[in-house]
Parts: C-alpha cells; sequence; structure tokens
C-alpha cells in the first residue's frame, strides 16, 4: 500500500511482508514486537478501533504505539 510506504518511511519503520489474512487493512510487521496497520478510508467499522486499543493500552489486546487520524 502506498499510503503503508509513506507511513514507514514517516516513522522511520522497516516494513515486513504484509500478513495474507488482512483483507481489508494493510497489516504487516513493523520492526521487534510491532505491527503497521492502515485501515481504508471507508472501513467505518475500524473507527474507534485505536481508541479502544489506546484505552486498553495493552490489558487483554496489543498495545497501540502511534496513531495517525489522517
Amino acid at each position: 500500500s502506498a499510503v503503508a510506504e509513506d507511513v514507514a518511511r514517516d516513522w522511520s519503520l522497516l516494513l515486513g511482508a504484509p500478513f495474507p489474512l488482512a483483507l481489508r487493512s494493510f497489516v504487516a510487521p513493523a520492526g521487534r514486537g510491532a505491527v503497521l496497520k492502515v485501515t481504508p478510508a471507508d472501513d467505518v467499522e475500524a473507527d474507534e478501533e485505536a481508541e479502544a486499543l489506546r484505552l486498553w493500552n495493552g490489558n487483554g489486546a496489543a498495545r497501540l504505539l502511534r496513531r495517525d487520524p489522517s
């Protein structure tokens, strides 16, 4: 995904191969213990996902390391 490549460059991430089962979003390893997920703009089901991950702070879910809503 061009957006994922832009984010990886801006955030100095080294992306691995995308996970094949991620059907709507681009999801790939992004360094040790990290994953980059880029959701499509029209994926309204993902609109609140980052906020939920932030609130859970790794308790029973992945810990959100960084977010860019744009």
